[in-house]
């Protein structure tokens, strides 16, 4: 899953690849990494865009689609939801940009921009 969140990885897919029904997948899967499939996957791809973000020349939408999401809205929808419940927020001086800041420091202050409006 690893090296493969930026395909289209289907739970049905990835369960049959690994021998078992989807939901006996599911179950052995939130079993071993305390978490489901779609919820692993997304914080996966999440990784893999804010990679590709911090490289200042790679729009926002590309480097959604690279990731494996299917659109720009798919991809901010997941963002907010993974970024904003694995921190706690707290006030900063700096407004929802310095929330952002914090919980994504690697992005080219452009994009930290975008995204912070894209959250008011």
């Amino acid at each position: 899953i690893d090296e493969h969140c930026t395909e289209d990885l289907s739970l049905d897919h990835v369960a049959k690849t690994a021998g078992f029904s989807k939901y006996h997948f599911t179950r052995l899967f939130k079993q071993f990494t305390n978490t489901t499939y779609y919820k692993y996957l997304n914080r996966k791809r999440i990784d893999h865009a804010m990679m590709l973000l911090s490289d200042p020349d790679i729009p926002v939408t590309e480097a959604a689609l690279q990731s494996g999401f299917s659109s720009l809205s798919t991809f901010l929808r997941v963002f907010r939801s993974v970024k904003l419940t694995e921190s706690i927020l707290l006030p900063s001086d700096h407004g929802i940009a310095g929330v952002f800041s914090a919980v994504v420091p690697s992005l080219p202050a452009v994009k930290l921009l975008l995204l912070s409006f894209l959250f008011l």
